[in-house]
């Protein structure tokens, strides 16, 4: 009786038992070589850089002896003077460690990095669980269940959850957005409006990127204004339109105090976001964008998620349930379905058309692909049950299930592998002072990374996106006389401008001298750290 007991139990909370697992894998797997680059002064990633500066020096949590210095962009401690990204993670990541000092010191200084990554992995288990509880209210609690596994093992979400920087954090939101939206939809009382304000205000205050929640929003107060049976209310249409007001009046206060300088110091605000704009736009010609010259909007970045950011059998599902869910919303006029893709649509529609094509740029869609590729599962599972009825048959529709998730389980824990080694730049790092003479002048390319601790070597960076003429061919060959080796910490430059043979002819040029070894120079070492397990690797070697 006691083991019957027992069992019974389990089953009863079987989903409970199940989630709980998925949630603690997640947490692993994020948490797992948090950190990775180890042996550097500064992080390798330039927006976790640019957080962690103007975090460290232009914030500080003690108050000016007089208020009106909090109103004086100028003067104000807690003003970030920087506005590329919202306020409120800044400030987030500022309290935390602050208050983990106390226990350690460097935790506000040189270790604050960390305290950074911790918030972001704690965020990306959030919207795991978020994503269930999405699921579950869409759908059912399978289709939630599945959703949390694909995405607790997205390798995009694994990656940016090691990073301290905004995207893991905009993506909780956003999703948080959606299911208060969802509420919103169902019942659009003045509690729904409240949350649903709150919850989008900390996404605009976290990155202006989540603009398009508005049409969520929106979308939300519309829907309810039709009843069961597809007929206006007029009763409702009011009720709606009340709702919607809260909402929008709790957005904007929810933005003020949590990003207050976008009001105070708006002349600042607004250069940063007009220039981020005509930056994603392409409106400015800046070297770190040029990557993505001649490649097509939106089938890029599909392709990618594809490829790299999901991997194929989960890439596939998660976009083939895009595809899905936009014929089932057409054919049944499920409003679950119109409402979330009311966010899909719209911010993919304005993200994929821009010129700055970052696959993290996708990672706010990454739950809701999952949700979608989830149901599209099942409902083709259902049918096929239901179409051959043969019990012996039925456990063979659940191989594209198993199939998907075993692929997704293999690549994430390829993936993490490469935590397992030091960055390769740090072993290069090693390499060059344990083989090269101290004092040998070494070259890198300008607008990428460096490579840590090379003190005792006198250093210079080939400006290689200049504009080919004359004088850069002077000056590259100057320098090149005066180099004993080149290091290249990445394929940024040279996957890019060969690509571009009109801009860079003569650049072009001189990578084929250079790999060739006709140059001068020859390859003495290499490091690479790619996904790899069981002796598979996934390399990508432009």
């Amino acid at each position: 009786q006691c083991i019957s007991g027992i069992k019974s139990g389990i089953r009863r909370h079987s989903f409970a038992i199940v989630l709980g697992v998925v949630l603690l894998t997640a947490l692993a797997l994020r948490l797992y070589g948090i950190n990775w680059d180890q042996g550097f002064a500064w992080t390798p990633h330039p927006d976790e850089r640019m957080v962690l500066m103007k975090v460290g020096e232009e914030l500080s949590l003690s108050f000016p002896p007089h208020l009106s210095q909090l109103l004086d962009p100028e003067t104000s401690p807690f003003n970030p003077r920087w506005f590329n990204y919202g306020s409120f993670p800044l400030y987030l990541l500022k309290v935390v460690s602050g208050a983990l000092s106390c226990f350690k010191e460097s935790l506000a200084g040189s270790d604050m990095g960390l305290v950074g990554r911790g918030i972001s992995v704690l965020f990306g288990v959030g919207t795991v669980f978020l994503v269930y509880l999405l699921g579950r209210r869409l759908y059912n609690r399978r289709v939630g269940l599945l959703a949390a596994i694909f995405l607790a093992f997205a390798v995009i979400h694994i990656q940016h959850s090691h990073f301290c920087t905004v995207d893991v954090t905009l993506t909780f939101f956003c999703t948080l957005t959606l299911l208060s939206s969802l509420r919103l939809m169902e019942r659009t009382d003045v509690r729904s409006a409240v949350l649903t304000g709150i919850c989008f205000g900390l996404a605009l205050a976290t990155k202006i990127g989540a603009a398009p929640l508005l049409f969520t929003v929106v979308a939300a107060c519309a829907l309810y204004c039709f009843t069961e049976r597809g007929s206006l209310s007029i009763s409702r249409v009011k009720k709606a339109i009340y709702c919607l007001l809260i909402t929008g009046a709790v957005t904007a206060l929810t933005v003020v105090v949590a990003e207050p300088y976008i009001v105070i110091d708006k002349g600042t605000f607004l250069t940063n976001t007009f220039w981020e704009c005509r930056e994603a736009r392409g409106g400015e010609d800046v070297p770190y964008t040029r990557q993505y010259i001649n490649t097509t909007p939106y089938l890029y970045q599909i392709w990618q998620m594809v490829t790299w950011g999901m991997g194929p059998p989960l890439g596939v599902v998660a976009w083939g349930g895009l595809l899905f869910t936009l014929v089932m919303a057409f054919a049944r006029h499920r409003r679950g379905d119109i409402l979330i893709l009311s966010w899909v649509v719209t911010y993919f529609l304005m993200v994929g058309s821009c010129h700055a094509r970052f696959m993290r740029y996708m990672l706010p869609l990454t739950p809701i692909l999952c949700l979608m590729g989830a149901q599209m599962l099942f409902v083709g599972r259902d049918w096929l049950k239901q179409r051959w009825g043969r019990p012996s048959l039925h456990h063979v529709v659940d191989i594209p299930v198993g199939v998907v998730i075993v692929s997704s389980v293999f690549y994430s824990l390829a993936f993490v592998n490469i935590y397992s080694s030091p960055h390769s730049a740090v072993q290069m790092s090693r390499w060059i002072n344990e083989n090269v003479a101290p004092g040998s002048h070494i070259a890198k390319e300008h607008w990428d990374e460096g490579l840590p601790n090379l003190d005792a070597y006198p250093q210079t960076a080939l400006s290689l996106y200049d504009p080919d003429n004359v004088a850069k061919v002077n000056c590259i060959a100057q320098q090149l006389q005066e180099t004993d080796y080149l290091v290249f910490y990445s394929n940024r430059l040279y996957g890019t401008i060969p690509r571009l043979p009109e801009r860079y002819p003569i650049t072009s040029r001189y990578y084929q001298l250079l790999f060739s070894e006709e140059l001068g120079f020859e390859l003495v070492h290499f490091t690479t750290c790619y996904p790899n397990l069981l002796g598979v690797s996934f390399v990508d070697d432009t």
